[in-house]
């Protein structure tokens, strides 16, 4: 007979391109870029940081 329970789970790595944004204060589902201060839809279980890394790329701010 197999044993069938979970195993503990660690806490979830953040991801980097979050020392490049702030969580607007609760419950906004926004991110502000700490750079140019351009708000995005942050919700990390509608959005993901995908949107967060393309702006990253192209942010103004960080290419002087």
């Amino acid at each position: 007979m197999e044993n069938n329970a979970a195993a503990p789970s660690r806490p979830r790595e953040r991801a980097k391109i979050w020392d490049h944004f702030v969580r607007e204060h609760p419950p906004s589902t926004h991110a502000k870029c700490i750079h140019c201060h351009m708000r995005f839809a942050a919700d990390p279980l509608r959005h993901g940081s995908s949107r967060l890394y393309a702006h990253l790329k192209n942010c103004r701010m960080m290419r002087n």
